[in-house]
């Protein structure tokens, strides 16, 4: 008779901590997933914003975009001061400027986390062209 009630005991324990534990993790998973989510769509988000404050930006009275659409066309003029103009924007991170054709600036380490993608408007006769940044 003992025996029987102790499995029970057990058995009924075994039932209440299994339906806790079914009710209770899905919310840590979730909680976890969301954090993370969140986390990547800032960093994803803050990505945009330096590329777009990067070619909204002036160099000698004219825009940085017009700059290297126009360097990616015929070479001039000299885009150097792209790299640290980028490095004042994105700080310490790493990261890799570039188009389909060339890279414009990259830091010594190897970004690869996110990538951020724009199309680049070229004089005639090239048209378009995709400009990437890659932050880490």
């Amino acid at each position: 008779m003992r025996k029987g009630i102790l499995t029970i005991a057990i058995g009924g324990a075994i039932v209440i901590v299994g339906t806790i534990v079914m009710l209770v993790l899905p919310f840590f998973v979730l909680k976890i997933h969301l954090i993370q989510n969140i986390k990547y769509r800032y960093e994803y988000d803050n990505s945009q914003l330096y590329l777009l404050t990067l070619l909204s930006k002036t160099h000698d009275g004219k825009l940085i975009y017009t700059q290297i659409a126009n360097n990616l066309q015929t070479g001039e003029p000299d885009i150097s001061f792209v790299k640290d103009e980028l490095e004042k924007i994105v700080g310490n991170r790493c990261y890799n400027l570039s188009t389909t054709k060339k890279i414009i600036a990259q830091s010594a380490c190897k970004p690869s986390k996110y990538t951020v993608k724009t199309k680049l408007v070229l004089p005639y006769p090239s048209l378009v062209d995709t400009l990437t940044l890659v932050i880490d």
